[in-house]
């Protein structure tokens, strides 16, 4: 990518070029790399734009929210492995509330038929097991659960 950086009133605009490999990966020269105070490693947001790209730096974002976290579990008294020891509870609860009990039971006959090693019915596909409350499919119906906003 070659890149020419031009001063603005507000800001300095660094404009160029590069050209997509074939792992359909983009390199941000130095300068481009500065000016967004990335490194190797650091995250980047994307937004499609019409035919633009537009990327955000997320270094800073991250640090803020993992800062955040680690301060709201001090607050509760809690630790990482006290969050990681509740998360089957958590997830399970979630399941409750999203889904009606009709397609959690017939998710639990679908998973420990895989267990066994039965197949599926072929009108049950992958994406129909883990259907959401409002889909409706030829092999499960799932009808939202008046409780769930």
């Amino acid at each position: 990518m070659h890149s020419t950086s031009t001063p603005d009133t507000e800001q300095d605009v660094t404009a160029g070029f590069s050209v997509i490999d074939e792992k359909g990966r983009v390199t941000l020269p130095k300068s481009v790399r500065a000016a967004l105070g990335v490194h190797t490693g650091s995250s980047l947001a994307y937004v499609v734009v019409g035919k633009n790209v537009l990327f955000i730096p997320q270094d800073e974002r991250l640090a803020e929210l993992q800062q955040q976290a680690i301060q709201a579990l001090a607050e509760a008294g809690l630790s990482v492995d006290d969050l990681l020891a509740h998360l089957p509870q958590a997830r399970e609860a979630v399941m409750r509330e999203s889904y009606r009990p009709e397609f959690l039971a017939q998710l639990k006959q679908m998973r420990e038929s895989a267990m066994t090693g039965q197949t599926e019915t072929a009108e049950t596909t992958q994406d129909e097991r883990y259907a959401p409350r409002s889909a409706t499919h030829s092999s499960l119906t799932c009808k939202p659960n008046p409780g769930f906003p």
